[in-house]
């Protein structure tokens, strides 16, 4: 007998052949997938045919506190446009999977500063090490957060940002005049 996520999987995959037309129903079924499955909702999430805004919002929601690598893996999926919205989601993200968020923040198209450097702070609590490797795609210009940000990663993965040298380190060498 198949477990709850396997039986998410295989709904979120062929919902399609259900022939479901009324859209209250396509999100009470996405909801339930999302619940139990997160990834894979993010990853099918074409196939439920959602389209109101609000309720693509709340079910990503879901996906990303379930599943915060793989909702930001197939994030486009969604094709969600508010920007405080794609930022709130990105927070749960970087809170479920600090690493792959830092990984693969490009995805969420974040343009607004602030909300960068709130959602690297996140990431940098929640997988210092990761954050630290892909320290880059934030791309952070403010001098200050990012001494801040490294003290994070340092705090989580001391031994890691010390010896990697990679990313953060260097993005601090060029933006930072060392007296």
């Amino acid at each position: 007998m198949a477990g709850p996520l396997q039986n998410a999987k295989v709904t979120a995959q062929n919902l399609k052949k259900f022939g479901i037309k009324a859209q209250e129903k396509k999100i009470e079924i996405a909801t339930l997938c999302a619940q139990q499955d997160g990834g894979t909702t993010a990853q099918y999430f074409k196939n439920f045919g959602i389209e109101d805004q609000e309720k693509k919002i709340e079910i990503a929601k879901l996906c990303a506190q379930q599943s915060g690598s793989e909702t930001m893996e197939y994030f486009k999926n969604f094709g969600i446009q508010d920007q405080d919205a794609i930022v709130e989601i990105a927070k749960l993200c970087a809170q479920q999977n600090g690493g792959y968020t830092a990984c693969c923040f490009k995805n969420f198209g974040i343009q607004e500063q602030d909300a960068i450097v709130e959602i690297a702070k996140l990431c940098a609590q929640q997988d210092g090490r990761t954050t630290a490797k892909y320290f880059e795609n934030f791309g952070i210009e403010d001098q200050n957060e990012i001494v801040e940000i490294a003290k994070l990663c340092a705090q989580q993965h001391g031994w890691f940002t010390a010896g990697l040298r990679l990313s953060i380190s260097r993005t601090l060498e060029s933006k930072i005049k060392i007296k």
